[in-house]
């Protein structure tokens, strides 16, 4: 079992050791960015209460940007509570902008963060970010909205 800062402290270990990717850490925050793709993963722990022994528990979300200020629409809602939700890795989620009428669309996964080793972070890290990648250009032309890469200026 694991403590949020334990958790993190591994994750940011697996990420820089035997992953060797670039952290930016922020807070509570990991990003990495990944040459050639036009989304990013961000990484939280969160605290997951204690087990039945009292021991501390926690989970990972690695969450990617697929659209940002997309109109809102049915449609769009229908496709992430359906397609969208039907994954391996993660489920699309759809979030509401400061801009009425516009909103987000991310790939979030979750892992148990107690034992996480890196073949699984990996391959769950991986799944999301392809995923979002080829959404991205799918879901602008359907919808709408900027790509992460395009909204970063």
């Amino acid at each position: 079992m694991a403590t949020v800062d334990e958790t993190f402290l591994r994750v940011q270990r697996i990420l820089t050791g035997p992953m060797d990717l670039v952290v930016d850490v922020r807070d509570n925050l990991m990003s990495v960015a990944f040459q050639g793709h036009s989304t990013q993963i961000f990484i939280e722990v969160y605290d997951w209460g204690t087990d039945p022994e009292g021991q501390p528990r926690s989970l990972v979300h690695l969450t990617a940007p697929v659209l940002l200020e997309a109109p809102e629409s049915a449609e769009l809602y229908q496709w992430a509570a359906t397609e969208g939700a039907s994954l391996w890795f993660g489920h699309a989620l759809v979030q509401a902008e400061q801009t009425p009428g516009n909103v987000r669309v991310l790939l979030k996964h979750t892992l148990l963060g107690d034992y996480l080793d890196a073949p699984e972070l990996s391959a769950a890290m991986f799944g999301v970010l392809l995923t979002a990648d080829e959404w991205d250009d799918q879901l602008q032309a359907r919808f709408g909205g900027k790509r992460f890469v395009d909204s970063r200026g």
